[in-house]
């Protein structure tokens, strides 16, 4: 599990340093990060899912994610659909 958190860790600082990085530079790139919860997938067979964390439908985000990059958002945090 630690190695899963400093990976998802190092992942969010780099896209909001190269998100920040683009701004600067007046670029003509939109950076977007998913911050999603628990995703229905085998990754997290056997999670325990609850009101505060319930197990999302893979294709729900699926389809936010594609909506959040065609209307160029920053930032999305997934934790309920």
């Amino acid at each position: 599990m630690t190695d899963y958190c400093a990976s998802k860790a190092a992942a969010y600082g780099f896209s909001e340093s190269l998100r920040i990085e683009m701004r600067y530079l007046k670029k003509n790139i939109i950076v977007t990060t998913i911050n999603p919860g628990f995703i229905n997938t085998g990754m997290f067979k056997g999670a325990k899912e609850s009101l505060l964390w319930p197990l999302l439908d893979e294709r729900a985000i699926g389809r936010r994610v594609v909506q959040a990059i065609r209307q160029n958002e920053g930032e999305v945090s997934i934790y309920w659909l």
